[in-house]
């Protein structure tokens, strides 16, 4: 298949892609402009792209800055004659169009010019094309949340009560639901909560895949295609003694209706409602003594997705567990004995780490041992003493307490914990070494790069980016990369005190995704970011309609669901990790974090409670912790802050000196619209 000229393909996901004028000074030169699509579907890709088509033809004709703005006038003014859309393709091509405005209006701040004296009328015809847009994405969610809800309710009822009935409900539905809205959808849920009889559900085929061939220390795994059947339900028996408790026996019932005739309708209805079943019926996930082990997994890897949201549990879980079945076999949970669970114990050191494997062999843990015990240690090496703690034994006594916490496993589990000498130790994190962080501030992304793509070469770009932020801010506050890339442009505050002012990040909204609920804490700003223009940052963004300060960090979803907020800064230490050897052992991105932890506690003013409310710690340790002000103290902030230390006043200057240069003009500084508009979206 012929490729489409400006159609970009990018991790999966397509892209309009094309050269598009840019104005400089008396000129026009070309620059790459990009837009996400919205899909991953070719053939819906093609088709919004052919919506854009034409305005960018007519720009590329047209580079002059004056001539494109009288342009994109029309264009917008023509789109505003149609009405707010509604349809995905529409709003992906406006969104595109958007993007492309907010480029032009860069270049006019750039060189100084008005839009509103360039094209009379440019501004109010923005300000009513992006309300129209919002508008339009706002229905388009309605809309898809109204249509997720007829499939799922027509699936729901297909499956209760059998397709003829599904088909006369669905057909009341469709005539009851012809012009839903939200209100309309509740109601009827409302309405038609008590029509489905209660009914078990299958939880489906649980399939296993072979991961080592047998040998004469370990059982073959196997491979299971079943359905669990579903379970049966039962009446609870209860005693007529029982009459005052929730749970009530007929008899009792009748007497109690009898005694107070004014409230039987209403027992008789709360008793039609609330069908109290076994614990089975209440608990989706409750293992079972007869379970085999991999049924318990699913189970449990289920629970856990209930619980977080996504699959994050199967990474780590999913894969020790197997291990378990790979050497003692799929058996019934309620069979497996202290003394089996001790050989797993004494197996787990030795598997090797990936390094050297063959890929064919890195399927499973007991792939891997498996491959060590035929081939022998040479050039292998066995799993460190953190990974074995604080990955494999945690997970496994997690499990194992679980099943018997719940009645599965009859008895107390094993305790996994044992670790040998062959396994490595893994080297602590330690703080930047004064040489180090000073290096670190010294390489080109702080100090004068070649271009927005290749930041760690030397140049004559100041760029202020996600990552250079990143660092910085992790250097002077100590934040985890995670936390950092979550930073709303709102989050940024400022509390005056005695003629100056005091600013902070507000981490406390409980919407933020947080490694514990002691992350959510205020945390102050050294003048120093101040001075290197994050306000300012935040001020543009603002204007521009962003609403997270980083918008071009992006973030990562695993396979799992689980979104990784912090990688796009890890990815990138691991990068000049290797480029410019940090090669201490000790040294990584959290070192950043310690080296803050450690100003702290050389200054000696600061006490341990204030000390871990400014690092996200818990103060639940002790009852002297516990007693005090939620969050830090503008006191101790104004304290943390006037902190003198050599090391950070040989940072700022370095900083600080390579921004006077930007501003002399000696580096050209980059437009943060442009930083943003190569990066990420909100």
């Amino acid at each position: 298949m012929a490729r489409i000229t400006f159609l970009h393909r990018r991790d999966g996901r397509y892209y309009l892609q094309v050269r598009m004028p840019v104005h400089d000074g008396d000129t026009a030169r070309t620059r790459v402009f990009r837009s996400a699509l919205g899909t991953s579907a070719f053939v819906v890709a093609r088709r919004r792209l052919s919506l854009c088509m034409a305005w960018i033809v007519a720009l590329k004709d047209n580079p002059e800055l004056p001539r494109r703005g009288a342009f994109l006038l029309a264009q917008m003014r023509g789109y505003l004659d149609r009405g707010a859309p509604v349809d995905a393709d529409a709003l992906a091509a406006r969104g595109a169009m958007e993007h492309y405005v907010q480029i032009w209006l860069t270049e006019c701040r750039v060189f100084d010019c008005n839009p509103g004296e360039i094209c009379p009328g440019f501004t109010e015809t923005w300000k009513e094309f992006v309300a129209q847009n919002v508008d339009g994405e706002t229905g388009h969610r309605a809309k898809a949340e109204d249509d997720s809800f007829r499939r799922g309710f027509a699936v729901g009822r297909q499956t209760a009560l059998g397709d003829g009935e599904a088909r006369t409900t669905a057909a009341a539905v469709g005539a009851d639901q012809a012009d839903v809205g939200r209100a309309a959808r509740d109601d009827f849920r409302r309405r038609d909560v008590n029509l489905t009889p209660g009914y078990e559900f299958p939880i489906g085929a649980i399939r296993r895949s072979i991961v080592a061939e047998p040998d004469d220390a370990m059982s073959s795994p196997f491979v299971v295609d079943e359905f669990i059947a579903p379970l049966e339900r039962k009446e609870v028996a209860v005693p007529p003694t029982c009459s005052g408790a929730g749970l009530t026996a007929p008899a009792a019932r009748a007497d109690r209706v009898s005694e107070a005739p004014g409230r039987a309708e209403v027992e008789t209805a709360s008793n039609a409602t609330i069908n109290v079943g076994n614990l089975a019926e209440l608990d989706e996930f409750l293992p079972e003594p007869t379970d085999p082990l991999s049924v318990a997994l699913e189970k449990f890897l289920g629970r856990e997705k209930k619980r977080h949201g996504d699959d994050r549990a199967r990474e780590r879980v999913g894969l020790v567990v197997p291990f378990v079945i790979a050497v003692i076999g799929d058996k019934p949970v309620s069979s497996v004995t202290r003394r089996e669970l001790g050989k797993i114990d004494l197996a787990l050191p030795d598997i090797p780490t990936r390094t050297n494997i063959p890929k064919e062999h890195c399927v499973s843990l007991a792939a891997r041992y498996l491959y060590a015990k035929k081939n022998g240690w040479e050039g292998l090496q066995r799993l460190a003493e953190n990974t074995l703690s604080n990955r494999y034994h945690t997970t496994l006594n997690t499990f194992f307490e679980w099943l018997y916490q719940r009645e599965a496993l009859h008895e107390q589990p094993y305790r996994f914990e044992f670790v040998q000498k062959d396994n490595p130790e893994q080297v602590d994190r330690d703080v930047f070494a004064p040489e180090e962080a000073i290096k670190l501030v010294n390489l080109p992304l702080f100090t004068g790069c070649e271009s927005l793509s290749r930041v760690w070469n030397s140049g004559e770009l100041f760029v202020q980016d996600a990552r250079y932020w990143g660092y910085v801010l992790a250097l002077v506050t100590g934040m985890r990369p995670a936390e950092i890339a979550q930073i709303r442009c709102r989050d940024l505050i400022a509390i005056e005190d005695e003629g100056e002012l005091v600013w902070f990040v507000d981490f406390t909204d409980r919407m933020m995704n947080v490694k514990s609920k002691s992350a959510r804490r205020m945390i102050p700003l050294v003048p120093l970011v101040i001075e290197l223009g994050l306000v300012k940052r935040r001020d543009l963004l603002m204007e521009a309609g962003h609403e997270r300060l980083f918008p071009e960090w992006p973030y990562m979803t695993k396979k799992t669901g689980e979104v990784k907020y912090g990688h796009y800064l890890s990815k990138s230490w691991q990068y000049i990790k290797r480029k410019f050897k940090f090669s201490r052992d000790g040294v990584t991105l959290y070192s950043a974090r310690h080296t803050f932890a450690q100003r702290l506690d050389e200054v000696g003013k600061i006490a341990e409670r204030s000390r871990h409310l400014v690092m996200g710690h818990s103060t639940s340790g002790s009852a002297r912790l516990t007693y005090g002000a939620r969050h830090l103290a503008l006191g101790i902030a104004k304290l943390i802050n006037s902190i003198k230390d050599p090391t950070l006043e040989r940072v700022s200057e370095i900083l600080l000196d390579a921004k006077r240069r930007a501003d002399r003009g000696e580096l050209k500084r980059v437009d943060i619209m442009e930083i943003v508009s190569k990066g990420g979206d909100d």
